[in-house]
């Protein structure tokens, strides 16, 4: 008699063999998926959202579904986006998956659509990784132009006002920048660790009142805030962010960005409101407190954002400020190396208007604009960042005959649009006295219009002062090799600096020495009288 179905034993199949069995099918209709996707996203250029039928700026041939994807991964931003700029001119168009992206790279260019037409480019992509799973949509470079935006981008710009960074921000600059060059004199081997912990240190100090007085002795919480930066900067670098392309991965179960993106935001949730917290405890102990945190606490009323809003506003702090400034002192050191007649027209400025006896101060910048002009021409000749970060169409657009359709990723390409020969004499020297001669001359690296970085004075007061006491106290040259020649430093953007979203340069000799014993000498009485 021939078995029935009841049988035959029963038997569970395992979640291997069930995927082992239907992953045709599975395969099959996420492929199905993306096509589907694809043909949708194609056919909605072509709907009235684009009456006039313009065409789409141009840009480098993409493959079916994916675009241009597979020409970004694995490659150094850098030079396949000045190779674009070149081929295709100041706007080209590529796809990611189906996101259209819109690449500036030129200055005019950025400028009207970023700043004269700011109402239509002012919004940011859906960062789904960086801002949604792993910041709860709270940190504010990463969020869409919305009402909370608005209420911690005017708590930050309240804090970064000129009188305020004159208050409250000088006063440490100047000790942790004269700690920094007293370090670097007494141990030049771990220049750039010192360069770390005073940037830290400053942004710590200034808004929580948490001195880093090394990088052994910072306090868990500190060091949390260090790891949190590097790990979102990780996140979006090791293309981590495929969900920003591929937004259905939202809705897949134990998709692999899931479980990084929770305890991230744990442990940024924790940290962030911990050291609010403990601002709290100290103005209610009594203890000295002048930093922004503290300010806040002390004015509840004045603040629209609340306590959530205002402890990640104070976090977006040192995530923009901390890697950034500590990359563009090493490409100061690096820059000064290699170009020995700019430091020594920087000595000899800094040498009539300060002298021998005391070390300069901000009163002095209005009386130094050869160092102010190095400054910017530092920020313009190697951006830390290669592009800014994006912002996005909020409505569909036209523009130089091209159609710019609502939601695009807009991303400025700084470094193109800072390599410009057409406003640019020579753009590829370091030469800070095209800034003295013209001081019209753009630079972009804080980025544009109402998305601009709000602590740019903040940067450039500190590399301005950090270079006027570098110049006054130190030697930074070339090292020389068993034969006294010198150790070349290799600049060049493709070669010298790691890829990713801020332009690290790889480790490189230097030699630095204290200008005169005098000199040293009157920095270290003048560091011990400051104390910290």
């Amino acid at each position: 008699m021939a078995s029935t179905f009841t049988d035959l034993p029963l038997h569970y199949p395992s979640l291997n063999e069930f995927v082992s069995v239907f992953r045709y099918h599975i395969l099959s209709a996420i492929a199905g998926f993306i096509v589907i996707n694809h043909f949708i996203s194609k056919s909605r250029y072509r709907s009235a959202h684009n009456p006039k039928g313009l065409p789409l700026p141009p840009g480098p041939p993409g493959l079916p579904l994916i675009g241009n994807v597979h020409q970004l991964f694995g490659k150094s931003i850098v030079p396949l986006l000045e190779q674009w700029s070149k081929e295709y001119g100041p706007i080209i168009h590529i796809r990611l998956f189906g996101l259209p992206v819109l690449i500036l790279s030129s200055s005019p260019v950025a400028k009207e659509l970023l700043e004269t037409r700011h109402q239509k480019y002012s919004g940011r992509p859906n960062f789904l990784l960086a801002s949604e799973a792993m910041q709860d949509k709270m940190m504010m470079p990463f969020i869409h132009a919305n009402e909370r935006f608005k209420r911690v981008r005017k708590l930050v710009v309240t804090e970064m006002r000129p009188a305020a960074v004159t208050e409250y921000f000088h006063p440490v600059q100047k000790v942790e920048i004269h700690r920094l060059v007293n370090s670097v004199i007494n141990d030049p081997k771990e220049w750039k660790s010192y360069i770390a912990r005073a940037i830290a240190s400053i942004i710590m100090t200034t808004v929580y009142d948490r001195p880093i007085k090394s990088g052994t002795e910072a306090e868990q919480v500190v060091k949390n805030v260090v790891r949190l930066n590097e790990q979102l900067v990780e996140a979006i670098e090791a293309g981590k962010n495929t969900v920003d392309f591929l937004p259905w991965l939202r809705w897949v179960p134990f998709a692999p960005y899931k479980a990084y993106s929770k305890a991230y935001l744990n442990l940024a949730e924790s940290t962030y409101k911990q050291l609010m917290d403990d601002a709290k405890a100290n103005l209610e102990a009594g203890k000295p407190a002048r930093s922004i945190a503290a300010r806040l606490l002390q004015r509840p009323e004045e603040q629209e954002a609340d306590y959530r809003e205002q402890y990640w506003g104070l976090g977006s702090f040192y995530l923009a400020g901390s890697d950034t400034q500590s990359v563009s002192s090493q490409i100061l050191f690096m820059a000064l190396a290699t170009h020995p007649h700019v430091l020594k027209k920087c000595q000899a400025e800094v040498d009539s208007v300060v002298g021998p006896d005391r070390l300069p101060t901000y009163d002095d910048e209005a009386d130094l604009p050869y160092i102010k002009a190095t400054v910017r021409e530092l920020f313009r000749w190697r951006p830390v960042g290669p592009t800014a970060i994006p912002h996005a169409s909020t409505e569909s657009d036209e523009y130089m005959g091209y159609y710019i359709p609502k939601g695009a990723m807009i991303i400025p390409n700084i470094t193109s649009i800072h390599m410009d020969a057409k406003v640019f004499d020579d753009p590829e020297t370091f030469d800070p006295q095209r800034y003295v001669d013209n001081p019209s001359l753009p630079g972009h690296v804080f980025g544009f219009g109402r998305r601009v970085c709000p602590g740019q004075r903040v940067a450039e007061e500190t590399i301005f002062l950090e270079l006027a006491t570098v110049a006054w106290g130190l030697n930074v040259q070339k090292q020389k090799d068993s034969d006294g020649k010198d150790i070349e430093i290799d600049t060049d953007r493709g070669r010298a600096f790691a890829p990713g979203g801020v332009m690290k340069p790889y480790p490189f000799p230097v030699s630095i020495t204290a200008r005169s014993a005098e000199r040293a000498k009157l920095l270290a009485a003048t560091v011990e009288d400051e104390g910290l």
